[in-house]
């Protein structure tokens, strides 16, 4: 997955990126790369620095606290859940700068659009258009979050 076509028609079907022109998409694009990883290879790992906001384009992930951390020592590893198609990791560090919060692996042979912090923060800056439907998108999916871990505690 790296003729930019592709990539740009991919992206724009997913939330993170609604309300973004074809041209955002494309200039989008331009500020990122497609990452290839294999089964089991780890994507990030909680407690360090975080290399930028991954977007999954095909395959699955897993995001969880795992058993050993820089940090923690759990019984065992805690799954928090998978990422399908569409969905991103890495934007907490990518918005408050600190470590990793959890371990994202990937659990068969992966695509992901990935931006480096620095390039993504240069893309909000410059073009603040699509840095505000960005952030809002990722806001809006965060409450989502949220209100499911209400829901869940309630019961």
């Amino acid at each position: 997955m790296n003729n930019d076509s592709e990539i740009q028609f991919v992206l724009a079907g997913m939330k993170l990126f609604k309300g973004c022109s074809k041209e955002d998409i494309k200039l989008i694009v331009s500020f990122g790369r497609t990452i290839r990883f294999r089964k089991d290879e780890v994507i990030i790992r909680e407690g360090e620095p975080a290399p930028g906001l991954n977007v999954l384009m095909a395959g699955e992930i897993e995001v969880k606290l795992p058993k050993i951390s820089p940090e923690h020592h759990r019984l065992s590893d805690i799954h928090l859940y998978n990422m399908q198609h569409g969905d991103y990791v890495g934007e907490f560090s990518l918005i408050d700068g600190k470590p990793a919060s959890a371990d994202a692996l990937a659990l068969n042979d992966c695509f992901v659009f990935h931006i480096s912090r620095k390039s993504f923060n240069k893309l909000v800056d410059d073009h603040e258009g699509i840095g505000k439907n960005i952030y809002r998108n990722m806001l809006e999916v965060m409450v989502a979050r949220a209100r499911e871990y209400d829901e869940e505690l309630d019961m």
